[in-house]
């Protein structure tokens, strides 16, 4: 009975206070926006924001944070570390300064981080030296990635590229990363009508299908050329079979390579000696065949083989005319390679029409050693003067599009003139406005002037990109 009693005072107890007034709970506040809402994706929502930094108004990630890889000193691939290298320092004692803000020469902005000047090294000014480099990608955000000699030409307006030869160490799989990281163009040098007779075209075949799958340019090299390359039955043949032999060059290299955007379709037909330019006729069957015309023909019998394929020559294909600029001690004068230019266009478009249209090739084999001490008749530095330069390469320009076909510095003993020279003749190419890109001749053989025999760059590789980067305006 207790019990009963007991549970019918807690019902009664239960139903009096459910009939009772709620009480009224006030919530706490929180900090919820009213006028905006930007949802966080599912998958990011517990990251961390990248930190940026301003540079003049823009914001830009923070490359330490973005891209902590490229600052990884333990990382050889690291911009620091092999800066840190080329200039034998440690990689602790390379220092950067503030993001700076260029301008390219085609009107786009991109950033770059440059090294300070290094009190170990005494004779180099290192301030200045692009290792890294932000530009937008097509989303139109900003990206980091390391400075490159690609990219400090494009801000220059000018595509760079490299020889590649079948007696290099291609096979390194160095060779091929270096090709990426660093040029826009492949060029195959001087493809000879002796070397395909012995090996076929297989090595200019792969290097021609690399660059279409990579998006770089593929320039097969001198076309018709004189000397000892060429088949030795052409030196008595007639003229009947050296234009069938020459048909039928012009068809096996225009239609086996996989791809290419211009050719090199007649090499140095003329020399210089003794303050006059004359013909080539020693081992030259085109010379012996044409005479004084040969050159406007090959040009008709490749223009005619490019437009059987569906290619519209000037435009698809640039056909490029190679000369030298010449040693002064042989009197050389660069008038007359302008005047020679201007006449082999004109009989160009006499044969095919006015509308033909004739890249110029310039090569510059520099020296700072007596002519008689070198093989190649290219200019001693001390004989060039920028505005002189930048003058040529106008003129040559009203002609067509202007191209350094070889650029090479292996005539050149003190290490101070290497960069000298070549400074001087990449910011005339680049003030000229005219010259469409530099071709940096047997660049990737041996030890040359840019990167090592491990494929590594070299120190006058960033004195390159120092002076590509002091030709742009903040």
């Amino acid at each position: 009975m207790k019990i009963k009693n007991i549970v019918t005072v807690l019902l009664v107890a239960f139903i009096l206070a459910s009939c009772a007034p709620t009480a009224k709970v006030v919530p706490t506040e929180t900090a919820i926006p009213t006028s905006t809402f930007t949802p966080i994706p599912t998958s990011t929502a517990t990251s961390t924001p990248i930190p940026t930094v301003n540079v003049e108004g823009l914001i830009i990630p923070d490359p330490h944070f973005s891209n902590s890889e490229l600052f990884n000193l333990d990382n050889v691939d690291s911009p620091i570390v092999q800066f840190a290298n080329a200039f034998k320092v440690k990689p602790a004692d390379v220092k950067l300064q503030n993001p700076q803000l260029f301008t390219s020469k085609d009107g786009k902005q991109f950033v770059v981080l440059t090294t300070s000047d290094m009190p170990l090294t005494k004779n180099i000014d290192e301030s200045g030296i692009p290792l890294f480099v932000a530009i937008k990608d097509t989303n139109d955000e900003w990206g980091w990635s390391s400075s490159s000699l690609k990219s400090m030409c494009a801000f220059n307006g000018l595509k760079c590229g490299a020889t590649v030869s079948g007696d290099e160490d291609y096979q390194d799989p160095r060779y091929n990363k270096l090709i990426l990281r660093e040029f826009s163009i492949i060029n195959t040098g001087g493809t000879s009508p002796y070397s395909v007779k012995r090996w076929g075209l297989q090595f200019e075949k792969t290097y021609s299908a690399f660059a279409q799958k990579n998006g770089i340019s593929f320039k097969p090299g001198h076309l018709f050329y004189w000397g000892a390359e060429n088949p030795p039955e052409l030196n008595a043949a007639s003229k009947e079979e050296i234009t069938k032999w020459m048909n039928q060059w012009v068809y096996d290299v225009v239609n086996k390579y996989p791809y290419f955007d211009s050719i090199n379709f007649a090499n140095e037909p003329v020399g210089i000696y003794d303050g006059s330019q004359y013909w080539v006729t020693d081992g030259n069957p085109w010379y012996r065949a044409y005479q004084k015309q040969w050159v406007a023909e090959a040009y008709a019998m490749i223009y005619k083989e490019l437009e059987v394929k569906g290619l519209k020559p000037g435009e698809d294909v640039h056909l490029i005319l190679g000369l030298p600029y010449g040693a002064k001690e042989w009197g050389y004068n660069p008038q007359f390679t302008i005047d020679f230019m201007a006449d082999i266009k004109r009989q160009i478009q006499q044969k095919v029409g006015q509308d033909a249209k004739m890249d110029v090739g310039i090569q510059f084999h520099l020296r700072d050693v007596p002519q008689s001490q070198v093989d190649w008749g290219g200019p001693n530095i001390n004989d060039l003067d920028e505005d002189n330069l930048v003058k040529f390469f106008q003129n040559l320009g009203e002609i067509g599009d202007v191209h350094i076909t070889e650029m090479s510095v292996k005539n050149v003993q003190d290490p101070e003139n290497v960069i000298k020279g070549v400074n001087l003749v990449l910011s005339s190419a680049v003030k000229s406005g005219v010259v469409k890109d530099v071709i940096f001749w047997s660049t990737l053989r041996d030890n040359d002037f840019l990167f090592n025999a491990q494929f590594e760059n070299n120190l006058d590789y960033y004195l390159v990109l120092q002076m590509l980067l002091a030709n742009l305006e903040k």
